[in-house]
């Protein structure tokens, strides 16, 4: 690995406190301001890609992240997209349009950073969330570039050893495709019988 990143900003995670308790959804203005510098920690992450991918021979960064970016693609945030609110007179919207806000700005700022991963061709590796259900903000981004997904948990320092010896022998594969070849996108399987490999590729190229 050529870089290892990890969030400037940070939190602990508070037990008991929702996310969008936390980051004031009550108030789609202050949401907007957080977003605002979580858009930007997002675009200076892409650069960094970006930058990455201009050094020679295959390239992988590694991101810790504990932080608001994290709490926005929380899957309380997506739940708070359908549930009913009480209104006040004068108020400029509540959770709903928070949540909504936040799930259109949280999609641009991660496909930001897909792109920037696929165009410099880096594997994202992201370490963020509490499990499964929640993989950060980086998570599926991660995933897309062919690399790993894993929460803050009690596993995440035998795992993390564990994909850093997998990734230590790689191999390129190139191909050309013959002249009578279909037109447009075609799927491609590659495959081994060989044991003891793991296979892994991104998902969008």
């Amino acid at each position: 690995a050529k870089a290892v990143a990890a969030s400037p900003n940070g939190k602990p995670e508070e037990r008991g406190v929702r996310p969008i308790d936390r980051l004031g959804f009550d108030s789609p203005t202050t949401v907007r301001g957080s977003l605002s510098v979580v858009k930007a920690e997002m675009t200076s992450l892409a650069s960094l890609l970006t930058a990455l991918g201009k050094v020679p021979g295959p390239s992988h960064a590694l991101v810790f992240s504990r932080n608001d970016a994290d709490d926005f693609v929380h899957p309380t945030v997506r739940g708070a997209m359908n549930g009913t609110f009480t209104r006040k007179p004068g108020d400029d919207g509540g959770p709903r349009e928070s949540a909504e806000l936040a799930q259109r700005e949280m999609t641009f700022s991660q496909a930001l950073v897909r792109n920037a991963a696929l165009d410099a061709q880096i594997t994202l590796h992201a370490v963020a969330g509490s499990g499964p259900a929640h993989l950060g903000c980086l998570g599926t981004t991660a995933e897309a570039t062919g690399g790993l997904a894993l929460p803050f948990d009690g596993q995440m320092p035998a795992l993390l050893g564990a994909a850093l010896q997998a990734f230590g022998s790689r191999y390129r594969l190139t191909w050309t495709e013959a002249a009578e070849s279909p037109s447009g996108r075609q799927p491609l399987s590659i495959t081994t019988t060989r044991g003891g490999v793991t296979l892994a590729a991104p998902r969008e190229r």
